[in-house]
């Protein structure tokens, strides 16, 4: 800002592109009270903004939670005689859509695209308003929209359009539809990738179709679309569910073979849990010593899930350590975590030890239900005053 008064005082002239560099610097930032500042001395000075300044600073503040603000810039725009483009109108639909004010973002298509004529949309605008649809539940809607974009104004759908037209469906468990629909994708020459095998594989898996999730899962690494670790997390979450652990282990040691998909926290988290369910509760335990040993650091649900295995598998001590680390590293236990935990020490007498745990339930906010009270009945014979 400094160097743009210096040119002011020396005469030199300061072009609206100039500008727009430095309120998209000062967005990128953060700054967006200092970039509406300039905007604002823009309009009082010599070199008036133009739409792409204002598209910025929307951007910006859409991008950043500020919706309201967002829009009441649009708004002021264009009873300024600003005409927005599509990129402003786009962007504007997308934060509107991702904080689930579709109604909204539909509006602004409906009323000034297609009654208005303000704006032609592109095939992002559909893009965008499909997969808030889709978000929403909304698909009967979703699927209208996709059969606008080809019908009236011949668009053809992308890789991003099917993907999120497939998930509205298969979200909803309706797989049938979301097959036919990427059966459609590939006969109109449209290359499926990654998400679009993805979003099908995850809803055929949720949807209780493991086998044909698996064999989409081949077909895809088959015509060489690598999967990602959220193609691998998706399956191996659904196999896990199914009680097939043999197939997920596999999928996870396929994994630790690829150099470019590691297992993550997720992956780690949903096998640990399948075993814990499997009563396979060693292998519980031997896959979180492997998981910190390859630097993924456990979350809150691992924590609690090992927490339990170590019960199951009769390791007070271990799972009474492992409890006081979460909490040493910051993570506050759940109500099921405390009374599972309590549960242990009060079947192997460790009642000072119980008490304690007790007691850090409360000072952490939590009232003991009805479980922490059958918990300390059996473990002192007799009701506990709290």
């Amino acid at each position: 800002m400094e160097a743009f008064k210096e040119m002011e005082h020396f005469g030199c002239p300061v072009t609206v592109e100039g500008y727009n560099t430095l309120i998209q610097v000062l967005v990128r930032g953060g700054y967006l009270d200092k970039a509406h500042e300039i905007l604002k001395e823009m309009a009082k000075g010599n070199c008036l903004p133009n739409s792409t300044t204002f598209f910025i600073l929307i951007d910006g503040l859409g991008r950043t939670g500020n919706i309201n603000a967002a829009l009441m810039l649009f708004e002021h725009m264009k009873t300024q005689g600003y005409s927005p483009d599509i990129l402003t109108y786009n962007s504007l639909m997308y934060c509107l859509g991702k904080g689930m004010r579709i109604d909204e973002a539909y509006a602004l298509f409906q009323f000034d695209m297609r009654e208005r004529g303000l704006c032609q949309p592109d095939v992002a605008t559909y893009n965008i308003l499909i997969s808030a649809l889709g978000k929403g539940k909304r698909v009967e809607e979703a699927a209208k929209l996709f059969r606008d974009m080809k019908q009236q104004h011949n668009y053809a759908p992308t890789v991003i359009t099917y993907s999120s037209i497939i998930q509205s469906f298969a979200r909803l468990g309706r797989v049938d539809e979301a097959m036919k629909l990427f059966q459609e994708m590939i006969e109109a020459g449209c290359q499926p990738d990654s998400m679009a095998y993805g979003v099908l594989i995850d809803g055929l898996g949720k949807a209780g179709k493991l086998d044909a999730a698996y064999q989409l899962f081949l077909e895809m690494k088959q015509k060489q679309c690598e999967p990602n670790v959220v193609n691998y997390n998706s399956l191996i979450n659904c196999l896990g569910k199914a009680g097939k652990v043999e197939e997920a282990y596999q999928l996870f040691r396929a994994m630790g073979s690829s150099p470019t998909c590691l297992p993550d926290h997720f992956t780690y988290a949903s096998l640990i849990q399948s075993l814990r369910k499997a009563g396979r509760y060693k292998e519980a335990c031997d896959l979180f010593n492997q998981m910190r040993e390859t630097g993924c650091k456990p979350d809150i649900l691992i924590y609690g899930t090992v927490i339990h295995v170590l019960g199951k598998a009769g390791d007070v001590e271990a799972a009474f350590n492992l409890f006081k680390e979460m909490r040493e590293k910051g993570y506050v236990p759940n109500i099921f975590t405390y009374n599972i935990l309590m549960d242990m020490l009060g079947k192997a007498k460790w009642l000072d030890e119980m008490c304690e745990v007790l007691q850090q339930l409360k000072d952490e906010g939590y009232c003991p239900d009805i479980v922490t009270y059958g918990i300390l009945i059996n473990g002192f014979g007799m009701l506990v005053k709290l």
